[in-house]
């Protein structure tokens, strides 16, 4: 196990034979030590792997063959299906932006983490990328027609991901006391991590860009968020939860579909558009391992190293042990695949997806 680099992260448990690992739940790619490089003879594998092929020369907009970038057969980490070693070339050496796909994956496992993680104690669940745009084009839905509240009720999978069945290892928002979103900038083509506190009432945006009108660009990116959700929250059971004080002050004195207040987070270190996915998903567990994140001494290398060879290890030796964990159904603590979801007053049901390892 030593020479492939091989480790099962933060759920896996020492001396256990690969033959008994299939029947392990809550496996996660991720260890405790964040911010910390991986053990040099354990990640040497990676390494070897990661630069073969590797082509070295100036201005290269392909970094490797369509051979030396194919891996056969593919990686599965959370709900993809990763064929191309671009893919942690991308987070190790920073050739470009984190995709969807990466982030998509990253916030798999940190909802996956919150439900197994057993040094987590934080109560959250996260979106994933798409449900931001899914906002953006309810909020341009609602300009269009009058029957506002339709325009709400339509929108299953909206819904579908707040009662905590949209998304694999999904928690249901009221049952949550945070909710972690990812948000793109498009314009500025940036990353950050926006963090909704029920408590509160507030979305707080932990901010890493510096740029001339940075708090209307979030303000403007973030409104479909603060403006729909509470909408959204009328939906669901989320006023029936006894342990929020709904007569504290940030509840009373407003309507429940008032606008979310938004805070902006700016004690960060400034990072460059390549940067902002790491920075934001790092920022990210740092926040629900309640770790205080390191603004002077924070090595986004070191972050990015960690990353990479974690997602390696952890998809490599699902492939060398052939095992899977629990379906998503089982995750979402429903025994038998069917699941109930809400819709004002109606209740439907439907077959969820199998949730992958």
């Amino acid at each position: 196990m030593k020479d492939s680099g091989v480790h099962f992260g933060s759920s896996a448990k020492e001396g256990l034979e690969p033959a008994k690992l299939d029947s392990l739940k809550g496996l996660c790619p991720f260890d405790d030590n964040i911010g910390n490089l991986p053990d040099m003879d354990l990640s040497e594998h990676f390494y070897n792997w990661l630069d073969a092929g590797l082509v070295m020369k100036k201005n290269r907009k392909k970094f490797y063959s369509k051979e030396d970038n194919t891996i056969s057969p593919p990686f599965n980490l959370g709900s993809e299906l990763i064929s191309e070693k671009m893919w942690f070339h991308t987070i190790e050496y920073g050739s470009s932006n984190l995709s969807n796909s990466h982030v998509n994956v990253f916030f798999y496992y940190l909802r996956k983490l919150s439900k197994y993680g057993l040094s987590c104690e934080m109560k959250f669940t996260s979106t994933d990328c798409n449900f931001q745009k899914n906002l953006v084009s309810t909020c341009g839905l609602i300009a269009e027609y009058e029957d506002i509240e339709s325009t709400f009720s339509a929108n299953q999978d909206v819904l579908d991901v707040i009662n905590g069945y949209g998304l694999a290892f999904s928690t249901p928002w009221y049952s949550v006391d945070y909710v972690l979103f990812p948000i793109w900038l498009p314009e500025q083509k940036y990353g950050l991590v926006a963090v909704l506190n029920f408590h509160k009432r507030i979305i707080r945006v932990h901010n890493t860009l510096s740029c001339e009108g940075i708090t209307l660009i979030v303000k403007k990116a973030l409104l479909p968020l603060c403006m729909l959700l509470p909408h959204y929250l009328l939906l669901t059971d989320f006023y029936s939860r006894t342990d929020i004080n709904f007569s504290d002050a940030c509840y009373t004195g407003k309507s429940k579909t008032d606008v979310l207040r938004l805070v902006m987070h700016n004690d960060y270190s400034v990072g460059t558009s390549i940067d902002s996915g790491v920075l934001m998903i790092s920022i990210a567990e740092y926040f629900v391992r309640k770790k205080d994140f390191p603004e002077v001494s924070f090595d986004i290398a070191c972050h990015r190293s960690r990353i990479a060879y974690s997602f390696y290890s952890y998809a490599i030796a699902k492939q060398i042990n052939g095992y899977e964990t629990e379906p998503e159904y089982l995750a979402n603590g429903d025994g038998h695949g069917l699941g109930k979801r809400t819709r004002g007053g109606m209740v439907q049901t439907r077959k969820r997806k199998m949730g992958k390892a």
